[in-house]
């Protein structure tokens, strides 16, 4: 019986390496999700992947290399150019009841060095627009303020 429960285990690890094969590449921008009581990890913070390793990640300017699943990809709504900025990927806004499609709009999140929070910034055919600060972003939950 000790044979078919360590052949049974010996099955599932196999599945579980399959399984978790890396799903960074080098220089993806990682956000991590889990500090795991690391000291050089700091929930939310972005990291660049220096080389993954299976189950694990080694991160640049990071002497340890960490797991996976303490980290996913960046949102490419609310990413940057650096740590401190933030230019994402625009998103449409979904009409309301009564709504007259007779405005285009733009939306997109936004965040520049010297702002402490970032913002969404809402335009209305291409020139006039509307602002408003937020703490998080509406898409992945990632802090964008300090």
């Amino acid at each position: 019986m000790d044979c078919d429960n360590e052949e049974v285990q010996a099955t599932k690890n196999l599945k579980r390496k399959k399984k978790n094969k890396c799903e960074f590449k080098k220089g993806d921008r990682i956000v991590c999700i889990n500090e795991d009581n690391h000291e050089e990890l700091k929930k939310g913070k972005i990291y660049e992947v220096d080389e993954p390793n299976g189950d694990f990640v080694y991160l640049k300017g990071c002497k340890y290399g960490y797991f996976t699943f303490l980290f996913r990809k960046e949102c490419e709504y609310c990413k940057g150019r650096s740590l401190k900025e933030i230019d994402g990927k625009s998103f449409n806004l979904k009409p309301t009841a009564g709504f007259e499609n007779d405005r285009k709009y733009n939306s997109w999140i936004m965040k520049s060095k010297k702002e402490k929070r970032a913002g969404i910034m809402i335009l209305t055919n291409g020139s006039n627009g509307v602002y408003f600060d937020i703490n998080y972003c509406p898409i992945c939950g990632r802090k964008t303020g300090d």
